[in-house]
């Protein structure tokens, strides 16, 4: 019962935190701070999800045409105008994105709680619940707090699904529907995570069936019934053609590309154009690389118009631009330093000169977290032999290594790997906590 009371003490300080601090921001900084906001929404993204939430919200209600889930491929204007049908506001959003939150620190210290004490799994939590940054975009319309929400029950239904011995129990079947709730959430606003992140999950569950042997045909079935229905979630239904112009959604395949831009865009897109494919690899996959590396292109092209001397030393690899599925498959090692470590110690200088960006001096601050907790998840796992967090670690890795290859800006990167770069920081100050 104590334990209960304080996973829902926890909930309660989450979301009064994370609300409080939303509306102050929305309503005192982002104001101060831009002052081309219009209605406490940030002039990118957020606005124009406000605006094509209202424009289908208005369309509904007048009777012109069915419910459109997904205005112009954006899903979140979509969840945003339903909103906005039952005559919420945007501080519905707002209060949604805080519950949201709420469930995700929950989540992640119960994911912690898998191998460590409740001290250490509070100590874990830290980090998520009182984000800064996080707690800007939680006044906004975003993406981020339903794909947080979904990678982290995905990831502790999954933990919790491998040591399972019975398939056909209450308990598989629990955790069999915290699966799938948590992958829809995912392809509710971002269905690309589910193709990168089904791989990953199938190889573990080989794994894990090759190592243990015991009810090893419960097992079998059990993996098969869980790739299954996840892959069934993962490959079903289209974000539409504009949402599969964003990031890494180009992973299902190249398109063609005519339009002229920046010298280094430029420069990517005839090499995509002029793309060689590796014999010895099948078609999916030199289509995926090759995907993967014409949604580079699309992210260099931010450099047509941005002109801010922090953003644009943000971007890495630019002068790195590939033209054959062997190459792509030589930028891997790359891919996977910049996907987990990124933003770098040294950087620290190029970022507070000449311009100071708060955003990136907290990436830096809680890169520097991710160092010290990967070591310590090393010799916790060295004193413990425990290799079953190799599992979150493994899971992790390979999203933002695949996020990392065709993501070469550090800005966007940030928040789409959030939910794993948040989870290995969660896990490394835990085994850290516990090392005392």
């Amino acid at each position: 019962m104590k334990y209960r009371q304080f996973l829902l003490a926890l909930f309660a300080c989450a979301f009064v935190y994370s609300f409080l601090a939303s509306i102050f921001i929305r309503e005192a900084i982002i104001p101060a701070v831009y002052p081309q906001s219009v209605g406490g929404h940030l002039p990118s993204d957020p606005y124009t999800y406000h605006l094509l939430a209202e424009k289908n919200a208005d369309i509904f209600r007048q009777g012109g045409s069915a419910f459109n889930f997904s205005p112009d491929g954006q899903r979140i204007a979509g969840v945003t105008s339903a909103v906005y049908v039952l005559g919420g506001s945007v501080y519905s959003i707002v209060f949604l994105n805080c519950l949201l939150h709420a469930l995700s620190v929950v989540t992640l210290f119960l994911i912690l709680r898998h191998w460590f004490s409740a001290c250490s799994s509070t100590v874990g939590i830290v980090p998520l619940l009182i984000s800064p940054y996080m707690m800007l975009w939680f006044s906004q319309i975003n993406k981020e707090s339903y794909t947080l929400f979904g990678v982290l029950l995905f990831m502790y239904g999954f933990i919790k699904f491998l040591p399972l011995d019975r398939f056909f129990s209450c308990k598989a079947l629990l955790v069999l529907i915290q699966m799938i709730i948590g992958a829809l959430f995912i392809w509710l606003i971002r269905p690309y995570i589910n193709h990168i992140l089904l791989p990953s999950v199938v190889l573990i569950i080989m794994a894990a069936f090759l190592y243990y042997k015991k009810s090893q045909w419960t097992r079998l079935f059990y993996g098969i019934g869980v790739i299954t229905l996840f892959g069934v979630i993962s490959f079903s239904g289209s974000s539409g053609q504009s949402s599969y112009q964003t990031v890494a959604q180009a992973v299902n395949g190249p398109q063609k590309v005519v339009v002229q831009h920046n010298a280094v865009a430029d420069e990517s897109f005839k090499k995509i154009v002029n793309w060689e494919n590796e014999k010895f690899l099948p078609a999916f996959v030199n289509n995926r690389l090759r995907g993967l590396m014409e949604q580079r292109c699309r992210i260099f092209t931010i450099l047509d118009v941005e002109k801010n001397r922090t953003v644009v030393k943000s971007f890495f690899t630019v002068d790195w631009l590939p033209s054959s599925s062997l190459e792509a498959i030589h930028y891997i090692p790359i891919a996977f330093a910049n996907g987990i470590a990124s933003p770098w110690p040294w950087t620290v200088l190029s970022v507070v000169q000449p311009t100071l960006s708060i955003f990136y001096l907290f990436a830096i601050f809680e890169s520097y977290l991710l160092y010290f907790g990967l070591l310590g998840l090393f010799l916790w796992m060295v004193r413990n032999r425990q290799l079953s967090l190799l599992v979150p670690i493994l899971c992790s890795a390979s999203v933002m290594t695949a996020f990392a290859m065709s993501v070469p800006f550090l800005g966007a990167l940030y928040r789409y790997r959030y939910p794993w770069w948040i989870l290995l920081i969660g896990l490394g100050l835990a085994a850290l906590s516990e090392l005392r």
